[in-house]
């Protein structure tokens, strides 16, 4: 799947389309949080370059090369909704 969308850093805007994986986990979020529900993890990882947001103006920086490489995971969480409790009285 590739995900696009707008980037911004330090108000600098670029149209980015990121490759990733999606892994849905049924009845995985008991383990995690301990709550009924699924799971859904998306990683992804893409290049910058940093020139094109402005990134790395200061000298310690120079040493790093211009394109980086940026690396995420996302995780969503959808909890089972219980039925309310009935109290007959």
């Amino acid at each position: 799947v590739d995900v696009m969308g707008n980037l911004t850093i330090k108000g600098f805007t670029r149209k980015i389309s990121i490759p990733a994986e999606m892994e849905y986990l049924p009845g995985k979020l008991k383990a995690r949080v301990g709550k009924e529900g699924d799971l859904l993890i998306v990683r992804g990882q893409f290049f910058i370059q940093r020139s094109d947001f402005d990134l790395g103006t200061r000298t310690f920086l120079n040493k790093a090369g211009n394109k980086v490489k940026v690396q995420l995971t996302l995780i969503g969480a959808a909890p089972k909704k219980t039925a309310p409790s009935i109290n007959p009285k």
